[in-house]
Parts: C-alpha cells; sequence; structure tokens
C-alpha cells in the first residue's frame, strides 16, 4: 500500500475512536494533545520526525538531548552486550523511524529510550516461553508509541497483538508500526467496530490497535501476556483498579503478566503507587525489584519497580499484597511498625536513588524537627527559610 492510505487509517481511527471515548480515561497527565488532534494528523510533514518534535514526546521521544544523553546510552549499551548479548541488543534498536535523537557508539547509533526497552523484551523472551504450534496472544496497554509491540513482534513472529491505548496514541501506533511492518496486517477501531475482525480466531491479524475501553471485547482467557509498562503510574486509580479486573478476566491460566511503573508518581493529582495494585491471590511474581538496579540511578531506574508476574492457578502464599507491603515508598512509621525497626524500610527511606524521594525524606525530617524546635523560635524561623528556599529552588 501507498503511504497515503496510512494517514488515512490514522484519520478514520481516530474520528471514530474519538467519538466514544470513555470518561474518565484521559488522565490530566495525558490531557496533551490540544483540542484538534486532526490537525496534527492532517500535517504529514510533523510525522517523519515524530519522536523528536511533540508528537511522541512523554511517550520515550523528546524534544531535546538530556545533558547527559551520551553518557547514559553507553553505560546502558555496555551492560546490555554484556547482559543480553550483542546480537540481541543491536537486533532491537532502531534509530531511523521518527528520526529520535541517538549517540554514536562502538559503531552503532543508540537511543537511551530503546536501551531500557532492550531490556524489558530480554526479561520477557528469557521467561516466558509460549506453545511453538499456536500463535501466542499479546495485549500491550498504554504502548507509547509503538516501540515495544515491534520488538515484541521480532521476538515472537508467530504473535497477535493487541495496543489498548489513548485514541490519539492509537494514531501514533498506526503510523510508527506502518514503517516497520505491512499495513494489510495492522487492524484498528474501523475494523474492528464493523466485526471485519474476531478475537476468537487466530492469524487475522498482525497488531490491532484499539482505544483501552475496548479491552472489555477480549474474550475470557484470551492473553497469554499482558504489558503495561509506565502507564497505570499516570492513570487515575479508577483507571487502574478497572483495567486489573480486565486483566485478572482475561488472562490465561500460566499466562505472564509484566508491569514496569514508578514506585509512586504523582501527575494526575493523587499518588499512583506500585504497592496499591490491586493485584489478586493467584499471581506468584517470577521477578519484583527495581529496574535495572545494578547500574544505579546512572544507567538504570531503581525508583522504577519491574514486576513479571505468573497467573497460577491457586491463591499463592505469600500473596502478591503481602509482598508489596515491602515495596517503597515508605512512611517514617512504616520503619518502625509493629513495635519493631524494619531495616529494608529504613534504609530506602533514608538513601533511596531517586532525588525526588531523597526531597521527600528532608522535608519530612523537617516535618518530624518542627516540634521541639517550635522552642526556640529562631532556630524555628531558620528551618522554615531553609525548607523554602529548598522546595522554590
Amino acid at each position: 500500500m501507498v503511504k497515503s492510505d496510512v494517514f488515512h487509517v490514522m484519520s478514520e481511527s481516530y474520528k471514530l475512536s474519538s467519538t466514544r471515548y470513555a470518561e474518565g480515561h484521559k488522565s490530566p497527565h495525558w490531557d496533551v494533545f490540544g483540542d484538534d488532534f486532526q490537525k496534527i494528523i492532517d500535517d504529514r510533514e510533523l510525522w517523519p520526525s515524530m519522536r523528536r518534535n511533540r508528537i511522541a514526546s512523554g511517550m520515550g521521544g523528546t524534544t531535546q538531548k538530556s545533558h547527559d544523553f551520551d553518557t547514559l546510552c553507553q553505560r546502558r549499551y555496555d551492560w546490555l552486550i554484556a547482559a543480553c548479548g550483542e546480537q540481541f541488543v543491536n537486533s532491537l534498536l532502531d534509530s531511523i523511524v521518527g528520526q529520535p535523537f541517538t549517540t554514536r557508539y562502538k559503531g552503532v547509533d543508540l537511543n537511551a529510550h530503546d536501551l531500557l526497552l532492550v531490556f524489558n523484551a530480554y526479561r520477557i523472551k528469557k521467561n516466558v516461553q509460549p506453545d511453538p504450534e499456536r500463535r501466542v496472544n499479546i495485549i500491550d496497554i498504554g504502548g507509547g508509541y509503538g516501540a515495544f509491540m515491534r520488538m515484541l513482534k521480532i521476538i515472537f513472529p508467530n504473535s497477535n497483538i493487541v495496543s489498548l491505548d489513548l485514541p490519539e496514541t492509537n494514531v501514533i501506533q498506526c503510523y510508527y508500526l506502518s514503517n516497520h511492518f505491512d499495513l494489510a496486517g495492522i487492524k484498528t477501531s474501523v475494523d474492528f467496530y464493523a466485526d471485519k475482525i474476531s478475537l476468537g480466531k487466530s492469524n487475522q491479524f498482525e497488531f490491532l490497535i484499539l482505544p483501552g475501553w475496548d479491552m472489555r471485547a477480549i474474550p475470557d482467557q484470551w492473553a497469554d501476556l499482558v504489558i503495561n509498562m509506565r502507564s497505570f503510574m499516570e492513570m487515575h486509580m479508577s483507571v487502574v483498579n478497572r483495567y486489573f479486573s480486565e486483566i485478572h478476566r482475561v488472562i490465561s491460566t500460566s499466562g505472564h503478566f509484566y508491569c514496569v511503573n514508578r514506585y509512586l508518581k504523582s501527575t494526575v493529582g493523587e499518588d499512583i503507587m506500585v504497592k496499591r495494585y490491586p493485584f489478586d491471590g493467584k499471581w506468584r511474581f517470577l521477578v519484583a525489584e527495581p529496574l535495572m538496579a545494578e547500574l544505579g540511578a546512572t544507567g538504570g531506574q531503581p525508583w522504577v519497580a519491574e514486576l513479571l508476574a505468573r497467573r497460577e492457578e491457586r491463591i499463592q502464599a505469600p500473596s502478591p499484597q503481602e509482598l508489596m507491603a515491602e515495596f517503597p515508598p515508605f512512611s517514617f512509621g512504616d520503619c518502625f511498625g509493629d513495635n519493631k525497626i524494619h531495616p529494608k524500610r529504613l534504609r530506602h527511606y533514608l538513601f533511596s536513588d531517586n532525588p525526588h524521594i531523597r526531597l521527600g525524606i528532608f522535608l519530612q525530617l523537617v516535618e518530624l524537627l518542627k516540634r521541639p524546635i517550635r522552642k526556640f523560635t529562631w532556630g524555628y524561623s531558620l528551618l522554615k527559610s531553609i525548607k523554602s528556599r529548598i522546595t522554590n529552588a
């Protein structure tokens, strides 16, 4: 198909999906697309550089390089080569579509966001071995501009991949994926709502791109693998709860759920914490640790939780909720609960790698010191002044 067909598909799917917007589905964090996204679709000069302009900003695309971009890429690349193998890493990189910012290192063009996704892909490939005799059914919730879906298709070529996201992001995914795969294999809400495609039958599509609220149409126990990376943390908790209810319904026994989100993020008007995600009792965590923790804050993201869970037939002990009680963040009271000291919680509380958490710790300590210092007027005034300067810096 000619490239103009891609823009026709993008436009028609957006017009259809956007008229059915589910109430509350778009959080304040993602209320960034403007009132007339159709104009962005129609401006074809924007799309070739979509990973370095406002189109994919916040989804792994950036409008400028960070000050540590080159160092970050080099550090991640060296670590990934040692952990995952050079052939695997290089096979998944994409430095062309969308014209992302890159740095040249050891003869390879590197992008910092791609390198994070390569590790995520390796984690799944290492732990998820699907039945080779049938197609793998995969759901990616909040998949950004589509980079990870491209990697999944490389790892699992015999797969049906369903993307669930906002209508605007669906459009971006359609454009990106059509630059890597035949448009004929990319289905959208237009095909789905017209009953041209059925999830009950395999080998009908390579990708099916739908609004998130259409997850309710996916059959029970259809999915072998469900993924959410860096998007639950940017949704209202009520929407996260609805997604979990659907995940518990659509996941097959022995299926996997890969969940990568910040332990705490507060950009939607409420604190969204991984430890509050409503995993039911039939999940067994295969991986539950800070993301790429070996690299620390200069290459990894230790403030992000990486969870890989397997669906079991029976209730697990300890339960996911019991295990997640040990996830940060912790309050000062959590560190000394049950009339004892919790060293792991206290260590994270005092020595977190996340600068935002460190500032929060300082401010909480200020609050703890206020009462005794109030007795000394000059000391209390000095403390208030220091706090004000730091928070306003």
